[in-house]
Order: structure tokens, then C-alpha cells, then sequence
């Protein structure tokens, strides 16, 4: 590299590499110095990506090359030597260079737009590439998986105003912790390996990796998700196996193969449908979590839920329920002497309708339309938290240079987004309870004046699934670019719930290694979507494989 002549008695040469060029000053000419009179020689490269070939020749490459063992040690050398760290303590005196040495080092954590991939030529080369990259993931997903676990202990101390320090520990090293990224870094590791290994073998290739080398890797790179508990493991396949299938319909899409109108919104009524169907009649075929967060969500007087599946089931209920409804004086007038009718009527037999009345959803008001408006009200307001921090930790975060731009912009358009979400859940309750009370209500009044199917159908348990259907109306609220995510969401909820109601009934076969397989399948048809059609995946999908495993 050429620099200008040098002055008369030039600095000595750092041993940590060439020297910066030198700047000097205006008027006498001499090289600028720090406050200790040192001169700041230059800092070994954080980001060298192109490595010199073998024969020596160190011009600029317009493609990255991976290097070899030996120039990856020299390169981890210079980065770690004494003379580096020293150069640190004087960078801090040098702002304009400690702002280039920190975006350096934010590449290296959160990788740049348009890396440009890597593709080497031999297995020396292979096996420096898919270590680093193996590396790379374990540190990032270990790092963020710590993150959230020590955030996570540290509010719910604050909750309980109380330190435990066992708990930190366990956040940031514990078991969970460490199977997160070694899960990561195990299939960043598997899928560089495989699929340049393939190129490599095929001599078809031509140099270039072609479809089936990227399914293949991909199957191949599901390893990692064995050192995972298998609970983890089901829910990752489920939302791979999602995402794949999410890839195709795009691809399919775009080559006008198949479009269905608004097809997010109906796939979001389906699974909708299918979910609430089980939460009220089959509770076993979802996680327990999951069904606690709906009634939760829902706003249920919680004796509903079991009181109306009691009824579908056996025409009974238990008054006990009802009675302590009454006693916690939480009833309207009106609701206190349905709920007294119903329980004097149960210890005679007679059970009433066989359905849960208003008095027991929601006993505190009177009148469908005023629980509908008060439910609004309620869910989206206990959303609203939830739902800010979805929208505005992404703003600051992942859009950074959009909210660096126009950072009124990016905060107005968090506020709404935020606020149409909270509504979209509201209304969602509001259609799925609102039909709930109605359809009971035509029954009471009119079950002699309509024709008998369909009375039998209002009391029936298949209408909860029509209801269910019904909600995805809610997804109109949402922003457009958001339908879709929700509908990927709760897609996997119902399938779990329709998988375990068939093997219940024994009508679907015991598949062995299930949740390790659909990880599988899931994997090998995203890989080759995002390694051929990336753009065919949603942009959370595409950011989150590109930080991991980059281009190659």
C-alpha cells in the first residue's frame, strides 16, 4: 500500500501490522500525535474477510475467499494480541477510529446487509468455513438466549422485591441456555458443511449449489435440534414445517400456479376455528398453557368453560360453581336470580338449558352489546403492553437506519400499529362471545319456530367450530403485512390439536420420532426456499436465517 514520502525521522513500525496513513498537520507539516505523544499505529482488521491467496498476492478481492487453518490462527493472533488490547486504551483517545472499530465490531455481532456468501474450494477451506460459522451461531443465539432469560429472572424479582442470585446464574448458564446454542451453532455447522460438501462431490454442479444440495443439507442440519427437550423440539417442527409450506404456496404463487383470495385470513378462520372448537370441548389437545392464556385473553368468568362443556357432554352441571358465583356478590340483580333459578332447578334434577347463560360468562353485566363493548374495552387495554413492545422494540432494533431517518415517523407508526393490533384481539373476543350469547339466545326464544336441524345445530358442539371460523373477521383490523404471521401463528395450534384428536380416536397411526421428523421435513424445505427463493419467506424468517448462517 503506498502512503506519502515519509517525514524525516519516521515513527518506528508497529509489529502489529502497517501503519495508518499518515495525516499531517497543516501548518508544520509533523505527524498528528495522542495525548501521550504516542502515534495510533492501525488496529489488526475485525471484519478481514479476504484472505490472500497462496501465492502471496494481497490485492483487494472482489469476491470473499475463506481462509486456511494456518491464516485463520494468524488472523486470531494479531486480533488477540497484547499489542491489539494496548491499541484499544489508545483508540479511546481517537473518536472518529473508535466509531469505525465499533461498527467493525457490530458487524461481526449483527451481520451486514448484502454479506456477500462465501463459497470454498477445498475441505481445509470447508472445514475453517463451517466452524466459524458454527461458532458465530452458538455465540449469537447462546448470547440472546441469556439476554432474555436474565431479563425475564430480573422482573420477576422485582415482582417479588426479592434477589436470588441462583436465579441469575441459572438464566444466563443454565441448562436451556446452553441447548439453545449449541442447537444453533450445531446447524449452522451441519448446513455449511453439507451443502458446500455437495457442491463440492457433485461434478454436475458446475461450481453452483443446486436445489436438491440444499433440501439435503437442510434434513441434514435438523441434527442440532436433538440436543433440544422434546417438547421444544415438536414446537420447532411445527413452525419449520409451517414456513416451508408457507415458501411453496409463494413460489407457487409468484409462477401463477395457485392464488387464493384473501388466503391468510381464511387459513387464520380455520385454525381459529379448530383451536377454540378444543378449548372449550377438548382442553387436553392443546398446551395447558396455551388454554390457560385464552381464558385468560377471553375474559370468561372462568366456571363457564367447564359448566358449558358439562352440559354438552352430560346435560349436567355442577351447581357448586354457580353458588359461588353468587356468594362472591359479583352478579347483577338480574343474573343473581337466573343463577338461583339454575341452581335450585339442578338440585331437583333439572339441569335447564343445555348451554352456559350470560349469567355465568359474564355475570357482572347485563346484555350481549354491553359485555361486547365492555370486552373491547378490557382485552384491548390488557393487550396494549404486549403488543407496544412488539412494535416498538423491532423499530429501534431491527429498522434501525428507518428510525435514525425519521425517528416521528417510526414512533407514529409504532403507535398505530400497536393500537390496531390491541383492537384486532378485541374485536376477535367480542365476534367468538357475541355469537356465543346469540346463538343461545335464538335458541331460547325460537327453538319451537325453527326448523329442528337447526335448533339441534345452535346447541350443538360443531357450532363452536363455526364460531371459531367466525374470528378470523378480526384479522381486517390488523395491518395487511401482520395477516399472515398471526395466521403462521395459530396454524400449528391446530394442527397439534386436530393430530392428537385423530390418534385419539385412533383414526392417524403412531409415527416414531414424530417431532424430530417434522424438524426435518421442516427444515429441508426452508433451507432450499432460502437458499434459491429467499425472498419466497417472510422477512422475520429470512432476517433470522441470514444472521445465523449468512449466505453460505
Amino acid at each position: 500500500m503506498s502512503t506519502s514520502p515519509p517525514p524525516a525521522s519516521p515513527p518506528p513500525r508497529s509489529n502489529t501490522g502497517p501503519l495508518l496513513p499518515i495525516r499531517r498537520d497543516a501548518t508544520s507539516g509533523a505527524p498528528p500525535r495522542t495525548a501521550r505523544g504516542q502515534q495510533l499505529p492501525k488496529l489488526p482488521k475485525f471484519t478481514r474477510f479476504d484472505m490472500p491467496d497462496d501465492d502471496g498476492d494481497d490485492d483487494v478481492r472482489t469476491e470473499p475467499t475463506t481462509p486456511t487453518f494456518s491464516q485463520q490462527v494468524g488472523e486470531l493472533r494479531r486480533t488477540l494480541s497484547m499489542a491489539s488490547f494496548d491499541n484499544l486504551r489508545l483508540l479511546a483517545q481517537e473518536r472518529d477510529r473508535r466509531e469505525v472499530l465499533q461498527r467493525e465490531v457490530l458487524s461481526k455481532v449483527w451481520r451486514p446487509k448484502n454479506e456477500k456468501g462465501r463459497k470454498p474450494q477445498d475441505w481445509e477451506r470447508l472445514l475453517v468455513h463451517a466452524t466459524r460459522g458454527g461458532t458465530r451461531a452458538f455465540l449469537l443465539s447462546y448470547t440472546i438466549r441469556a439476554g432474555i432469560n436474565f431479563v425475564l429472572a430480573v422482573l420477576a424479582m422485582s415482582r417479588r422485591k426479592k434477589l436470588h442470585l441462583a436465579s441469575l446464574r441459572h438464566a444466563i448458564f443454565g441448562p436451556d441456555t446452553w441447548r439453545f446454542g449449541l442447537q444453533f451453532g450445531i446447524f449452522a455447522w451441519l448446513w455449511k458443511f453439507t451443502h458446500h460438501a455437495l457442491r463440492m462431490l457433485d461434478p454436475s454442479s458446475e461450481g453452483g449449489h443446486k436445489r436438491w444440495h440444499s433440501a439435503l443439507a437442510g434434513a441434514v442440519s435438523s441434527a442440532g435440534a436433538l440436543v433440544e427437550r422434546r417438547d421444544r423440539r415438536l414446537a420447532l417442527g411445527q413452525q419449520l414445517t409451517i414456513r416451508g409450506l408457507q415458501g411453496l404456496y409463494r413460489s407457487g404463487k409468484a409462477r401463477n400456479w395457485i392464488h387464493i383470495p384473501h388466503g391468510e385470513v381464511l387459513l387464520f378462520g380455520l385454525a381459529c376455528g379448530q383451536i377454540m372448537y378444543a378449548w372449550i370441548m377438548r382442553p387436553d389437545t392443546i398446551p395447558k398453557a396455551y388454554s390457560n392464556w385464552i381464558l385468560d385473553a377471553s375474559k370468561v368468568y372462568p366456571p363457564a368453560v367447564p359448566m358449558h362443556r358439562s352440559l354438552l357432554r352430560t346435560g349436567k352441571f355442577d351447581a357448586a360453581s354457580l353458588q359461588r358465583i353468587v356468594d362472591r356478590g359479583v352478579a347483577t340483580p338480574a343474573h343473581r336470580r337466573e343463577l338461583e333459578r339454575r341452581i335450585a332447578g339442578a338440585m331437583k334434577g333439572d339441569f335447564g338449558m343445555p348451554f352456559a347463560p350470560t349469567a355465568v360468562t359474564h355475570p357482572w353485566i347485563d346484555g350481549i352489546l354491553p359485555a361486547a363493548i365492555e370486552r373491547f374495552y378490557v382485552v384491548s387495554k390488557w393487550m396494549l403492553p404486549v403488543y407496544a413492545a412488539l412494535h416498538f422494540v423491532p423499530a429501534f432494533i431491527l429498522r434501525r437506519r428507518a428510525f435514525t431517518k425519521d425517528p416521528a415517523l417510526a414512533i407514529f407508526k409504532s403507535i398505530v400499529g400497536t393500537f390496531r393490533s390491541s383492537a384486532f384481539l378485541g374485536v376477535f373476543v367480542i365476534i367468538f362471545q357475541s355469537l356465543f350469547s346469540l346463538k343461545h339466545a335464538v335458541y331460547e326464544r325460537y327453538s319451537t319456530r325453527i326448523p329442528l336441524w337447526l335448533a339441534r345445530f345452535l346447541i350443538s358442539k360443531q357450532s363452536l367450530w363455526i364460531l371459531g371460523f367466525s374470528t378470523c373477521a378480526s384479522l381486517f383490523v390488523e395491518e395487511k403485512k401482520r395477516r399472515a404471521e398471526l395466521a403462521l401463528y395459530v396454524l400449528p395450534k391446530a394442527m397439534e390439536s386436530a393430530w392428537n384428536i385423530g390418534r385419539q380416536r385412533r383414526w392417524l397411526p403412531h409415527v416414531p420420532a414424530g417431532d424430530q421428523l417434522l424438524v426435518t421435513l421442516g427444515l429441508a424445505s426452508v433451507m432450499q426456499t432460502y437458499a434459491h427463493e429467499p425472498e419466497m419467506l417472510s422477512g422475520l424468517v429470512r432476517t433470522l436465517l441470514y444472521q445465523f448462517v449468512g449466505r453460505g
